[in-house]
């Protein structure tokens, strides 16, 4: 027993990874110089001996010997219980001065506070918070309504259409200091027909209904096509109304001085009429940017504004052939 007991503790066997390692050596010959380098390289997924001796991976093979050192060295060093050193901190000099400065590095995807919303200019802060651009006369008539009433710019067409401006109008109106965290604002003043291509940005007072105007966009890497309204109400289809807000404010403001002739009214409808001209904003309903548009319609939809499928290497959109189950 006391032969066998020793003959068992000088056969101990080797360390796992050890053992695999020598395997996978003694398959390759000793000039590795003469094999072709495997076309995969490190990835490739073969592990036949065969193809291992044919072909050369140098750094599957040069990973091989470093777990192999690695096995040893973890196996004859102690486990250490503290925690692993901080990484350490890159610092620069400057050629001025001679105290390091640090290098922080933050993540591309870290979210911006409000503090620093605040303090960004109206372009670049619409723009962080949508995530797309604002055509001009979005600015511009903002602009307009603060030169009619600059304490409450929005409120400029309350008295007069029953109308009020939302939306991004709403964040150039400084809403966010009344925020704790930022909001997705993507998914307010959303009408039940309103597809995503679509934005509110106008909105009536009248709880019984449901009209709106937006902007519509067939790309959000792109500006908006046109302005868009519709009253949820009532059905889903939509009506354009123009390519910039001034020509949506003028139509829905016309419409309402046929029913109701205010003097109010009309002088804003003089002063719209004067500051687009001025800032050369079209005010027909159907401009040729719009029919233009309409050429590249691929489809009918049921709102009616159709949607446009630009073609990229041959490929867009196709109808559907279908049978119809009549």
């Amino acid at each position: 027993m006391a032969e066998r007991k020793r003959l068992s503790e000088t056969d101990k066997s080797p360390n796992k990874n050890s053992k695999r390692i020598k395997l996978i050596q003694t398959t390759l010959p000793n000039d590795t110089s003469t094999r072709p380098l495997c076309k995969y390289g490190a990835k490739c997924y073969r592990k036949h001996p065969d193809h291992l001796r044919d072909y050369r991976h140098p750094s599957t093979e040069q990973k091989e010997e470093d777990e192999d050192l690695t096995s040893k060295s973890f196996d004859s060093s102690p486990v250490s219980s503290s925690p692993p050193p901080p990484p350490p901190t890159t610092t620069t000099t400057n050629s001025s001065s001679s105290t390091p400065v640090k290098q922080t590095t933050t993540s591309s995807n870290s979210t911006i506070s409000l503090m620093e919303l605040m303090e960004l200019n109206d372009e670049k802060l619409l723009s962080h918070l949508y995530q797309m651009e604002f055509p001009s006369d979005l600015y511009e008539f903002w602009k307009f309504c603060l030169n009619i009433n600059k304490n409450n710019p929005r409120d400029v067409l309350k008295n007069l259409l029953n109308l009020e401006l939302v939306g991004p109008f709403e964040i150039l109106d400084d809403a966010l200091k009344q925020c704790k965290t930022v909001p997705n604002i993507h998914l307010h003043y959303r009408y039940y027909y309103d597809t995503p291509e679509f934005m509110t940005v106008i909105r009536i007072l009248d709880k019984s209904s449901q009209f709106h105007i937006g902007y519509y966009r067939d790309s959000p890497d792109e500006l908006p096509s046109f302005l868009a309204s519709n009253n949820a109400n009532e059905n889903n289809r939509f009506k354009i109304c123009g390519d910039n807000i001034f020509a949506a404010v003028y139509s829905y403001a016309r419409s309402i001085l046929k029913s109701n002739s205010k003097t109010d009214l009309q002088n804003f409808l003089t002063d719209l009429e004067t500051y687009a001209k001025k800032h050369k904003y079209s005010l027909d309903e159907i401009t040729p940017k719009i029919n233009v548009r309409k050429k590249k319609v691929n489809c009918t939809l049921l709102n009616s504004l159709g949607m446009v499928v630009p073609f990229e290497n041959d490929i867009g959109y196709r109808p559907v052939p279908f049978t119809k189950g009549y």
